[in-house]
């Protein structure tokens, strides 16, 4: 099967940076045990007057792994967090 690489460019506002970094972190976590999860990479800009100040790369198995995640609910996915 051919991978799938999900980028997502986010504007984070200033004083939030860590905050998104550790829920990013948590959501990582959580993607580990899924099927299909390969990795993630998240870059962080070093350009303060940047549009968008990080880039966050899932890279899954298949486009049906993606999906399969993609077509959890989000109290699914909440619930499994709290269980951390």
């Amino acid at each position: 099967m051919k991978q799938l690489h999900a980028i997502n460019i986010l504007k984070v506002p200033e004083g939030y940076e860590e905050t998104a970094i550790e829920v990013r972190e948590e959501y990582v976590a959580y993607f580990r045990n899924q099927p299909g999860f390969i990795g993630s990479t998240c870059y962080r800009s070093i350009n303060k007057d940047g549009k968008f100040n990080f880039i966050n790369v899932v890279i899954w198995d298949s486009y049906e792994s993606y999906q399969a995640i993609v077509n959890t609910t989000a109290t699914d996915k909440n619930k499994t967090l709290d269980k951390s």
